[in-house]
């Protein structure tokens, strides 16, 4: 908490499974969708994974700890469309959105403490929107075969 954990997700096995959970803001967003309210800080679900067993260690004092990206300035979700045409641009306006207009309540997250605590920095907002909508065109790819 608070952020929306956000990335692939092995167990998802159809794009009806990815645009689901705390992905479904995001692909919602991407895909054109209606969006809810979107929280103002995400995470890569691989680094919540890294904290809790990094939280094993007995060495990592107890505490509270806030894990998102996004800083004080809290989230911008339409960069989303640019990270598509950047790493994905024959999917864009194609598969995915070209705009659109979330709405975002805002957070001002400061993850200082625990990325000092845990000894890493979490990964990027790209990297979170590459994750998921890279396994969303993956799987897309292969039901479209499957119908062939």
């Amino acid at each position: 908490m608070p952020a929306l954990t956000i990335g692939a997700n092995a167990l998802s096995k159809t794009t009806q499974e990815v645009v689901s959970g705390t992905n479904r803001p995001v692909m919602n967003l991407l895909l054109g969708g209606p969006t809810d309210s979107i929280s103002g800080a995400s995470i890569l679900v691989d680094d919540v994974a890294k904290l809790h067993v990094l939280a094993l260690n007995p060495n990592i004092p107890a505490g509270r700890y806030l894990a998102s990206t996004g800083g004080t300035g809290g989230r911008v979700w339409t960069d989303a469309f640019d990270i598509v045409i950047r790493n994905f641009p024959d999917a864009f306006g194609t598969i995915f959105a070209t705009e659109g207009n979330p709405n975002v309540t805002p957070l001002n997250v400061d993850t200082s403490k625990t990325e000092k605590t845990f000894g890493f920095t979490f990964q990027s907002f790209e990297e979170q929107v590459k994750s998921v909508t890279g396994q969303y065109l993956a799987l897309l790819e292969k039901e479209t075969n499957q119908q062939s």
